[in-house]
């Protein structure tokens, strides 16, 4: 028995071990996707997953092809005809110049056109390329973008729970000083009324989580965008001085982009002014008769542009002008981007300034103000109204100390965008 026993323990060990191995491969899944999702986590799945990035690589490819597909010459033509064939017998015999003709042709393109139009695919592919750079800048800006709007709400919705749940306390509190005739009705509806403008906004605030959730998933998958995010941003960014950002301007992939159109357009103005050369074909023949010597022929043909002249010069003008048309649109496409530098890095500096204003200064002396606040209404020197501005300026304050951290580091995100830095 025991020639049974071995087959039967290895096949158990065997299955054991595929379940054990798929179950450890369900369970690091469903622990990554409830992982908290840092904004380093989602870029790189949006760049990973950006279709428009593939499809700029797949446009890449294709070019490629096409620029070794241009090098080569056009298919040979093959002409078959029955010759001089009288038409009361139709026979082969009955005239000498009757024959069964068979022939074959080579068409040469003009000049040196089939290495231009190979070098035009190939710049366009290099383009493909360098447009691929540009959308996987713009994935990475945009996941950020989302992934910081959807932290702001996020931190938003637990700043104002823990502000709700001081105004419970206080409508609490009111309550119990009501009943005991130290305090007014109003002051009770008042802190109802607070509380209900909250709950208002948990609901705003929950509206803007879906909205933001559904932008980000569309760069990363609604899976990954349900995951909860991690707590900390990213440290600030010491961006060098102005001057020496806008150097890296010409370095963007939209402005290589229009390097590589213009290039292509130069590419186009050297094929128009092949139109100005001949067209060759080669060609060879042989007839075959009954009775007489065969017949072979061969030549070339030369087409010469001799009446297509002016259409010949209205193409190659044509093309010279989308040329300077394609450079004046890199001009423009320098001067836009220079001009968005320029000014996101004015926002940036301003916003850090005022990020530091109010984390240093503004919400210290609004959380001194509301304990002082409350100190005074708790020995009757100031009005139940008094205390809930306060407290209603110590949470928006707060918010607002939230929102120029995180529209600092969208600021932030727009000018990697522009410098290429951290992409």
């Amino acid at each position: 028995m025991s020639y049974l026993k071995t087959p039967v323990l290895a096949g158990t060990v065997l299955a054991f071990g595929f379940l054990s191995g798929l179950i450890q491969s369900v369970y690091a899944k469903s622990y990554s996707l409830s992982a908290p999702l840092s904004l380093q986590e989602a870029e790189r799945i949006a760049v990973e997953k950006d279709p428009l990035k593939a499809k700029h690589l797949e446009m890449e490819k294709a070019y490629a092809n096409e620029s070794v597909a241009a090098k080569f010459l056009p298919n040979p033509k093959l002409n078959f005809g029955l010759n001089n064939f009288p038409t009361d017998t139709y026979s082969r015999t009955q005239s000498p110049m009757t024959q069964v003709k068979v022939g074959i042709e080579q068409p040469f393109p003009r000049g040196k056109t089939r290495r231009l139009r190979s070098a035009h695919k190939k710049i366009l592919a290099q383009r493909q390329r360098t447009l691929s750079n540009n959308q996987q800048r713009v994935a990475v800006r945009q996941t950020r973008k989302n992934w910081l709007d959807l932290y702001y709400w996020q931190r938003a919705q637990v700043v104002v729970l823990k502000n709700l749940k001081l105004f419970k306390l206080m409508l609490r509190v009111t309550e119990d000083r009501y009943r005991s005739g130290r305090a007014m009705q109003h002051e009770v509806i008042r802190a109802q009324l607070e509380i209900d403008l909250l709950d208002d906004r948990l609901i705003k605030i929950k509206t803007q989580q879906k909205k933001y959730t559904a932008h980000l998933a569309r760069w990363i998958g609604p899976a990954n965008a349900s995951r909860p995010l991690a707590g900390k941003l990213p440290r600030k960014v010491n961006f060098a001085k102005l001057p020496q950002l806008l150097l890296k301007i010409e370095s963007h992939p939209l402005l290589n982009s229009d390097k590589d159109s213009i290039e292509a357009r130069r590419k186009m103005v050297e094929i128009a002014r092949q139109s100005h050369k001949p067209k060759f074909s080669l060609y060879a023949s042989y007839g075959q008769r009954d009775e007489r010597a065969d017949l072979s022929s061969a030549g070339i043909k030369m087409d010469i542009p001799i009446f297509r002249t002016q259409r010949n010069k209205k193409n190659v003008i044509a093309s010279e002008n989308k040329l300077s048309a394609a450079m004046l649109a890199r001009n423009v496409r320098y001067l836009q981007l220079r001009d968005s530098l320029s000014s996101q890095f004015s926002i940036w500096k301003l916003l850090s300034k005022r990020y530091m204003r109010y984390r240093k200064i503004i919400v210290p002396k609004a959380e001194i103000n509301s304990t002082t606040t409350m100190y005074s209404y708790q020995n009757k020197r100031l009005e139940f109204s008094t205390l809930v501005k306060a407290r209603t300026i110590e949470l928006n304050v707060k918010l607002k100390l939230l929102r120029l951290k995180v529209d600092l580091k969208k600021s932030e995100s727009e000018l990697l965008y522009l410098t290429g830095e951290g992409i």
